[in-house]
């Protein structure tokens, strides 16, 4: 059995970089220069948008086979002023109760290129993100 992305791009920018529940749309706000924002008018993105992301993961996504990794993984991390990734993390989970899938999948979303930060008020500023990567066995 091999792994294989489903949807691909069911990746749903789901981003917009909204945080969980929250709408409150910071970027009316005066920009702070260590605020973390959760909604922007113009939100980061992958180099090359949305298509090109997909295919970094369907490239890269090298999940162990004895986790049976299916179904949903809900992937949060922020996207800094200089577009590198940090607190990337499997939303809901604790570090430590990580099982290897999750594990390759942080992995995974940390060796991504730099993304384009978002902006507001023509200034780049650092933005939570989420998506949420579906995943699905298949044979090969």
């Amino acid at each position: 059995m091999g792994v294989r992305i489903c949807n691909m791009l069911m990746i749903v920018w789901l981003g917009l970089c909204l945080s969980s529940f929250n709408k409150t749309d910071k970027s009316l706000r005066l920009i702070q220069e260590d605020s973390i924002y959760t909604i922007l008018p113009k939100p980061p993105h992958f180099p090359g948008g949305d298509e090109l992301l997909g295919k970094y993961i369907s490239l890269h996504a090298r999940l162990p086979k004895q986790d049976c990794p299916q179904g949903t993984f809900h992937i949060s991390f922020v996207v800094r002023k200089d577009g590198k990734l940090t607190d990337i993390k499997i939303y809901g989970k604790a570090p430590e109760s990580y099982t290897s899938s999750d594990s390759a999948i942080v992995k995974m979303i940390a060796d991504m290129p730099d993304w384009i930060p978002g902006e507001t008020g023509g200034k780049k500023v650092a933005c939570q993100f989420f998506i949420p990567l579906h995943i699905c066995m298949t044979q090969e």
